[in-house]
């Protein structure tokens, strides 16, 4: 069940959303349920949704908790889009830009996010 606030969060027009408040406070139901909203009711492809998290654990819910409630809703059509979609960190999101438009920016589509030590090294 949202709150009215939740809800409001969830049928915003389409257009950017940020949801920020306090852990456990239902931040991923929000922006899961928001998710499915724009894919049924408001023509949304998975691949024109962004949806980023702060660590690759978040994203890794968002995603399964997504999947789920497709399946509920018997919208199992999206799933294969919705795993191959937008939904990261902000780091692993910049990287596949990177990576989808390397030739674009003439860089070497290999390319990888240093470790801590390699970043370390680096600096």
């Amino acid at each position: 069940m949202l709150t009215p606030e939740q809800a409001r969060a969830v049928e915003a027009p389409v257009g950017d959303v940020v949801v920020t408040a306090g852990a456990g406070s239902g931040k991923t139901r929000v922006l899961t349920q928001r998710y499915v909203h724009l894919l049924k009711h408001k023509g949304a492809r998975p691949e024109q949704i962004v949806t980023i998290t702060f660590t690759d654990a978040a994203a890794a819910e968002m995603r399964d908790r997504i999947a789920r409630l497709l399946l509920e809703l018997g919208e199992g059509r999206y799933l294969r889009d919705v795993e191959a979609g937008y939904i990261s960190t902000i780091h692993a999101f910049c990287l596949r830009m990177l990576k989808e438009y390397a030739l674009d920016v003439d860089l070497d589509p290999n390319a990888r996010l240093l470790t801590d030590v390699e970043a370390a090294r680096y600096r």
